[in-house]
């Protein structure tokens, strides 16, 4: 899937008769009906949620799982930008099932999903594959 973010061609894409491409549409795109032209929501973290580190507070988590359900209903992929890299905010997006979380500490974040698979009782040989395949990933996509 290819998600248009930044300064995005909103009115252009939304003429096109087969998309190639969606844009990174923010919470308010949820509304949207069409699920092809904002496949990807994306927000701010912190425009939405007061966590400073330690447990979530449990409005938090409710509004985290509530926004999750809401983009998995309407067929779109989840995501906040602009969030620390601690484990504990972590395991708060991957229970509330927060699609894609964003990091510069990739090794960081490789181990902590390794620990999650193997806590799923994965067959090892899927382990290695998943771990062999985030091992490869570069260090800075973007050089």
């Amino acid at each position: 899937t290819i998600s248009i973010t930044g300064h995005r061609p909103d009115d252009l894409l939304r003429q096109e008769d087969v998309r190639l491409a969606g844009i990174d549409g923010g919470i308010r795109a949820l509304s949207a009906p069409d699920q092809t032209l904002y496949p990807t929501i994306s927000a701010s973290f912190y425009n939405y949620f007061e966590w400073h580190g330690g447990p979530m507070d449990s409005f938090d988590r409710l509004r985290l799982k509530r926004y999750a359900d809401e983009a998995h209903a309407k067929g779109r992929k989840l995501r906040f930008y602009g969030i620390p890299a601690k484990e504990a905010l972590w395991a708060e997006l991957y229970v509330a099932g927060v699609d894609l979380i964003n990091t510069d500490d990739l090794d960081k974040l490789r181990d902590f999903l390794l620990k999650k698979v193997a806590a799923r009782r994965l067959r090892p040989s899927t382990v290695a594959r998943l771990s062999e395949q985030i091992s490869s990933l570069p260090a800075d996509p973007f050089r």
